[in-house]
């Protein structure tokens, strides 16, 4: 038990690592004010759907044994890029509206920091991008398999998301996988709860 503690408090702490960067980066970033862009188009509209698992984040990026739960949700979001370094990243603010189907029903607002990674060999013929970001979830209710799984939950936790985005050369359109995912920081903002939720999308950038 107490190893399992340790791993989660690790895994834990490298989500904050992550999103301390994530502050700390833009300031060292060009604004998109001042430069010009990697990219034409600094705003993004995103519409995604995704399902709950029962598994934790980590079993689902080994794709270990997944196990799907009577929940979905479909959302809607708006980015806007603010910063960039050079061609190789970029930081967008992002704004979503989502809403939730199945064994839990209600509505849920999510503002995140998202980092962007931008290069990878294969561009050419296919450019791929891998983001991360971090902010506040609010839902409109205490999600109910959130109850079910954890024993209790709470209406405002902690968001993040991880995201990998396929598109074609100078295309504005492209697809998007996420995990989708709200924590109780390990108590920081609630004693219990969380969900998970894997999901594809489609982004027009303008």
């Amino acid at each position: 038990m107490a190893r399992y503690s340790a791993n989660r408090r690790n895994q834990w702490r490298a989500v904050m690592g992550a999103a301390a960067l994530l502050w700390v980066a833009p300031a060292h970033a060009r604004s998109t004010e001042s430069s010009a862009l990697p990219r034409p188009g600094d705003q993004a509209l995103s519409l995604f759907a995704a399902q709950m698992t029962d598994n934790s984040w980590h079993e689902i990026l080994r794709l270990d044994d997944l196990r799907l739960r009577h929940a979905s949700l479909a959302g809607i979001a708006w980015s806007r890029r603010f910063a960039h370094l050079d061609d190789r990243a970029e930081f967008d603010l992002e704004g979503q509206v989502v809403r939730h189907f199945g064994d839990q029903e209600h509505w849920e607002f999510n503002v995140a920091v998202l980092g962007r990674w931008m290069r990878f060999p294969w561009d050419r013929w296919l450019p791929t991008h891998a983001a991360f970001g971090i902010g506040p979830s609010f839902a409109t209710r205490e999600p109910a398999e959130e109850v079910e799984r954890s024993g209790s939950s709470a209406r405002t936790l902690v968001y993040w998301v991880g995201e990998l985005e396929f598109s074609r050369p100078h295309q504005p359109w492209s697809v998007i996988a996420r995990l989708h995912h709200r924590s109780s920081a390990f108590g920081l903002v609630a004693e219990r709860g969380g969900s998970n939720f894997i999901g594809l999308g489609l982004r027009h950038r303008f």
